[in-house]
């Protein structure tokens, strides 16, 4: 039986759509991972041979002023579902960010790459692969960058819903990664849990694309009326520095599963196709 947490974020629910009743949803009320008593309980409460940790402080510009909160989350509780997976032989499935990385390469990040985040948020995240890869070293660490679903809230749904209601968009033109639909994350994840895979790997959608960029296509397939202006990072005001580049190269994932990727581009066009 496979457990997942975090089953009402975007992740979640996509793993909700494809296993159905297989498998056992806890979201933040059943298991709050800032509570870590609540973590030791899941072992007691619950049986299940595979944990899916889905669930994650993902504020980014929040977590300068949360940091408690956020390495709680994001750090400490994968630490110790590292040690009880371990304990327990349970197969432990936990996923990070594209912002780990200091964005100042300029060819696709790999997963031996260094890590040097430059914000509060990466800063968690890559804590979090430290203690679940010194903890559990059979754990399988996947690496993912700007998520979205037609579930919950991210940069598509923001776009089309501000598309339709403002006049002009300012967006970012300077930071370069590729989008991730989390249903096709979701569907390659339970084929690396078929093939045991462990240690760290990368997956995103094909392609590289800025925000400005992406913004434009999500404009070309929803027909909003807005218009995208596009502006450098230094005009755009947040506590939070991004890394300017952040794309992963996706080989090693493509090699062990022997799966071809879909470009960024044909997945955005499947997922809007569940929201218009």
């Amino acid at each position: 039986m496979i457990l997942v947490l975090g089953a009402n974020g975007q992740l979640g629910y996509e793993f909700k759509r494809i296993l159905g009743d297989k498998a056992i949803f806890l979201d933040r009320k059943a298991c709050d991972l800032s509570d870590l008593n609540a973590v030791h309980e899941l072992f007691s409460h619950y049986k299940f041979s595979v944990l899916i940790n889905a669930a994650a402080y993902t504020l980014v510009d929040k977590a300068e002023e949360e940091k408690e909160l956020a390495f709680k989350i994001n750090a400490e509780a994968p630490k110790l579902l590292g040690q009880l997976c371990f304990k327990n032989k349970i197969q432990l499935i936990h996923f990070s960010t594209d912002y780990v990385f200091d964005g100042k390469s300029e060819t696709p990040y790999v997963e031996e790459d260094n890590i040097l985040p430059i914000n509060t948020y990466g800063e968690s995240k890559a804590m979090g692969e430290k203690y679940v890869s010194q903890e559990n070293p059979q754990a399988l660490i996947i690496r993912t960058s700007w998520v979205y679903s037609s579930h919950g809230h991210n940069f598509v749904k923001t776009m089309i819903k501000y598309g339709k209601e403002r006049e002009e968009l300012k967006v970012v033109d300077d930071q370069f990664g590729a989008p991730t639909w989390a249903h096709e994350l979701a569907k390659v994840t339970l084929q690396a849990i078929d093939k045991n895979l462990s240690g760290v790997y990368h997956f995103s959608n094909e392609g590289k694309c800025s925000w400005y960029e992406f913004a434009l296509e999500i404009k070309k397939l929803t027909n909003f009326k807005a218009i995208i202006t596009p502006i450098p990072s230094k005009d755009y005001r947040v506590k939070a520095t991004r890394p300017k580049y952040s794309l992963l190269s996706k080989e090693k994932i493509k090699r062990d599963l022997e799966i071809q990727i879909p470009d960024w581009k044909e997945s955005l066009r499947s997922m809007l196709r569940e929201v218009i």
